[in-house]
């Protein structure tokens, strides 16, 4: 079975690198990576044209891959990456196991209460995808109806809009990524929400 994109606009998302509050407050996260001589990017592998594990190449890939690049050039060490999502990475900023986390996150209010961010240099509007042969969901209208269950991933961006949005359907959460899909396909949630990379990588891969 395969997805199709429901490619309607309905929010306009800001995505920002986002610092260890310890960067700008006392030079602490600068002095750990100077010691340590190398710098700790949080990434989610799965993220395509972000920070994308390229099946064919075996190499990861994206804009935020390259901007980590160019940072660790402009400190003069070597970048480590680390492997997390976005039900998790602000627990790896707070212990240390990033120094930075850059994978196109979303700038809200509940985060900037842990984390610092950057100036945004990446938007993308909302996208839902179904199945093709979903009976009557065709436009962001048919969504918010009583019945219907809308799935996002807990902690973004996405899981707070459409908590202000929605009125009649049913909003329900999962901890990683790829189980929307798995809501969508084994139909126990009739859409998912996601931005435009994760959606391209959907239209080309299911």
């Amino acid at each position: 079975m395969s997805l199709r994109q429901g490619y309607l606009t309905l929010f306009f998302a800001i995505f920002a690198v986002f610092l260890n509050p310890a960067w700008g407050e006392d030079g602490k996260t600068i002095s750990n990576i100077e010691a340590r001589q190398g710098i700790n990017v949080c990434i989610w592998p799965d993220y395509f044209s972000i920070t994308y594990l390229s099946p064919r190449t075996q190499q990861l890939e994206g804009i935020d891959i390259d901007l980590s690049h160019a940072l660790a050039d402009d400190l003069g060490v070597p970048v480590n990456y680390v492997k997390t999502h976005f039900g998790q990475f602000m627990d790896d900023l707070e212990a240390g196991k990033c120094d930075v986390a850059m994978f196109g996150v979303g700038n809200t209010k509940a985060r900037q209460k842990r984390i610092n961010f950057t100036q945004p240099y990446l938007a993308s509007n909302m996208y839902a995808v179904t199945t093709k042969q979903h009976p009557f969901i065709k436009s962001w209208s048919d969504m918010d109806q009583k019945g219907v269950i809308i799935c996002v991933q807990k902690g973004t961006y996405m899981e707070n809009a459409m908590r202000k949005s929605l009125k009649n359907a049913t909003l329900t959460t999962v901890l990683r990524p790829n189980e929307r899909e798995l809501e969508v396909l084994s139909g126990r949630a009739d859409v998912f929400i996601t931005d435009y990379p994760y959606g391209q990588k959907n239209g080309q891969r299911l």
